[in-house]
């Protein structure tokens, strides 16, 4: 079973957003911003983190990793709930939306430090800002065999893992 992790969002009343549809992820909420404990915390496998303002997108992308054997990805929906995720945890991967609603991708850069990247973008790679050229990237829609090419490339895997 996989797990998913997304950071809470709060409405202007302070409750927190709503989940998901049901039986489209399992995702837990943390009212306080943080992220919420997941059995994923710890394991061996590749923790991996969603940075993507759609939240279609993200359920979509957090639900082929979880096909590939990924057991637990962390959603962030914006630059800001991506910044909570990078300073509570250490992830083997980032897939980084280019065009995220609060912030250009390329202003994440430094909060990534050194951990893979690959970008998640319907633009073509000439059309990126020069601060992300010749970073890998995988084009929207995203197709499941692209996803599964990079994350094994990109995440240090034990041979006996799934994805």
């Amino acid at each position: 079973m996989s797990i998913f992790i997304r950071i809470a969002r709060s409405d202007p009343t302070g409750r927190c957003a709503p989940p998901p549809r049901p039986g489209r992820s399992m995702t837990e909420q943390a009212d306080d911003g943080k992220i919420a404990v997941s059995p994923a915390a710890g394991s061996e496998a590749p923790q991996i983190l969603v940075v993507e303002d759609s939240p279609l997108i993200a359920d979509d992308l957090a639900l082929m990793l979880g096909e590939l054997g990924a057991p637990g990805v962390t959603i962030a929906l914006s630059a800001g709930e991506a910044r909570i995720a990078l300073r509570s945890r250490r992830f083997d991967l980032v897939l980084l939306d280019v065009s995220l609603g609060d912030a250009r991708a390329d202003a994440l850069l430094p909060d990534l430090g050194a951990t893979p990247v690959v970008l998640v973008t319907a633009r073509l790679a000439e059309e990126l800002p020069p601060e992300l050229a010749g970073m890998p990237l995988v084009g929207k829609p995203v197709q499941p065999e692209d996803l599964a090419a990079l994350v094994r490339r990109y995440t240090a895997i034990a041979s006996g893992q799934s994805i």
